[in-house]
């Protein structure tokens, strides 16, 4: 629809699908971007949408500035029937692999990897959960 920028499915009958090299899979009723799969752990994104009002003259009634939508990104990690939301920030993956903490520093340390850059979040959930680590 509209020059293939959208298209319109029924839910119900897809479990997945891709999108640019990009997995999605459903989660419940939503559908989230698969970033790490391993065996039954996945590492989700979750994109929102919010639409953003123009903001109103305080004299005449008029608008500003235009309305615009706004993406946001939200990221949890699903092991069974368990989920945790995770942010780019140490403190967040510190907490989620609290057990292996000093494994953990280490492997971010020895690659040069960063709490707040999503690709080195990729590669460090990726790690851990390879080493066999479970989640707290």
């Amino acid at each position: 629809m509209k020059n293939g920028k959208y298209f319109v499915f029924n839910s119900i009958d897809v479990q997945q699908f891709s999108i640019n090299g990009k997995m999605f899979k459903k989660n419940g009723r939503a559908y989230f971007e698969v970033l790490v799969e391993e065996g039954n752990t996945y590492f989700y994104k979750r994109y929102d949408i919010r639409h953003q009002a123009g903001v109103a003259h305080r004299i005449g009634g008029g608008q500003a500035g235009s309305s615009k939508n706004v993406a946001s990104y939200a990221y949890l990690i699903k092991s069974g029937r368990e989920s945790k939301t995770i942010e780019l920030s140490k403190r967040s993956v510190l907490e989620l692999f609290s057990d292996q903490e000093v494994e953990l520093k280490k492997f971010v340390k020895d690659n040069d990897l960063s709490y707040k850059k999503e690709s080195d979040l990729i590669k460090i959930v990726s790690h851990m959960l390879k080493s066999g680590i479970e989640l707290t």
